[in-house]
């Protein structure tokens, strides 16, 4: 149960960074438009971490169905 929860919870922070990184996006446009060019790089840097981390995030918690770590868990049990 708990790690079903403990899923579910990746799963929203995963959710949530990608939906912040896309505001970061539009605050660049808004930024690029307003000829705000500081705003806009810190924007755009703002977007690229955020949009990276729910990449990496969502491909990084599913490593535990690997093989290996799948004979490690049948043998602690």
């Amino acid at each position: 149960m708990l790690s079903k929860i403990n899923n579910s919870f990746l799963r929203f922070l995963e959710i949530a960074l990608a939906l912040h990184g896309f505001l970061h996006i539009f605050e660049f446009g808004v930024a690029l438009y307003e000829e705000a060019y500081l705003t806009a790089a810190i924007a755009a840097f703002g977007a690229i971490i955020m949009l990276l981390s729910a990449l990496f995030l969502e491909k990084g918690h599913h490593h535990h169905n690997l093989k290996h770590h799948k004979e490690k868990n049948q043998h602690n049990h």
